[in-house]
């Protein structure tokens, strides 16, 4: 098979690997579409090129057609049929996967394998409204709109909640409004408190923040929130800062948002294929990339008008270039197709 590296003098290369391993609770998987993490794969990359060392292969998100199952592999999986596949490191830029049968899930009829291979973003910004306990007629502030903003407010949206988009890239809150998000906030000038205040006049219930988490924007952030409410943290950064004041006053819960859902990195989940039982923990990472793909199915969340970028995966490297170039902000959903 092939599968995509970051070399550690910068280049982005299609490598000959070994086929991955087949185990028992693992789905075999012919890949027919993958998207990228701007965010995740950027970061890695940079990290590679000042580290030095070995190459690093990227992705996280793809779908496939099915080509065999494990003997101990859960799920209504059998070959020909197109799944989802989520998490790394079974899921890649790759030309084959095998996958854990809770690391897949099936495409219903009329989704694309263009739009299902965004399943593993889908999970993760379902599980940060999910962190944030938000339910119909709650107001929400969702600061930085690039993918991961973009299908929040989607999934919000499909829940009942409302959204009020914050950014500083004109484009992206024009993306939004064109997407139905009727409320946007430019943040490179003006107040956002009294914007906040505005769109909820009792303060928000909640902000998610898909930014680097310091000051401004968390204080800003916390300073939007009603008595009691959260802040659902899922940027990146070396630290989280926030100023004191604002989050003890109110007495605001603090929330970490990690990845797609109970279950990540837990090898007898994935690895091995044992279930959460659905009675204890509902929605587990498999759980929320199935129904992000329903939800995708039912048209309640819109991929296709995400997509910025189809390109053959051969072109891969001009993704990664365009991401770090003045367009990067005019980039938003990224998808590789597969030939094989």
């Amino acid at each position: 098979m092939q599968q995509l590296f970051a070399l550690p003098d910068g280049g982005i290369e299609w490598h000959e690997a070994d086929d991955p391993e087949m185990f028992p609770a693992g789905v075999e998987v012919d890949v027919l579409a993958s998207a990228v993490s701007p965010g995740t794969e950027t970061g890695l990359i940079r990290r590679c090129r000042e580290g030095g060392g070995e190459k690093r292969s990227l992705g996280y998100t793809a779908a496939g057609v099915v080509r065999r199952v494990g003997d101990a592999a859960g799920g209504d999986f059998r070959p020909g049929r197109t799944v989802a596949c989520y998490g790394g490191p079974y899921t890649r830029h790759a030309t084959r996967l095998v996958v854990p049968w809770t690391l897949a899930a099936a495409v219903p009829e009329g989704v694309s394998p263009e739009a299902a291979a965004f399943g593993g973003l889908g999970a993760i910004a379902m599980h940060v409204v999910r962190r944030g306990r938000f339910t119909p007629g709650s107001s929400v502030l969702v600061v930085g709109m690039g993918i991961l903003g973009q299908l929040q407010v989607q999934v919000l949206r499909a829940w009942g909640c409302r959204a009020l988009g914050v950014d500083r890239c004109a484009g992206r809150l024009d993306l939004a409004r064109s997407l139905g998000c009727k409320d946007v906030y430019d943040a490179t000038g003006g107040d956002l408190v009294a914007a906040a205040g505005a769109f909820a006049p009792e303060g928000v219930d909640g902000a998610i923040l898909n930014t680097v988490l310091a000051p401004p924007m968390t204080d800003q952030a916390a300073r939007c929130c009603r008595e009691k409410g959260r802040l659902v943290l899922v940027g990146g950064g070396g630290e989280i800062r926030v100023d004191r004041d604002p989050v003890f006053a109110k007495e605001l819960d603090l929330l970490i948002s990690r990845a797609g859902g109970p279950g990540r990195y837990d090898a007898q989940y994935e690895r091995q294929g044992q279930d959460l039982p659905a009675g204890f923990i509902r929605w587990t990472e498999g759980r929320n990339t199935a129904h992000f793909v329903r939800m995708v199915a039912a048209g309640q969340i819109n991929v296709a008008g995400l997509i910025t970028h189809r390109l053959p995966r051969r072109r891969a490297a001009e993704a990664y270039a365009l991401l770090e170039s003045d367009e990067r902000l005019n980039s938003m959903g990224i998808v590789f197709t597969y030939d094989h």
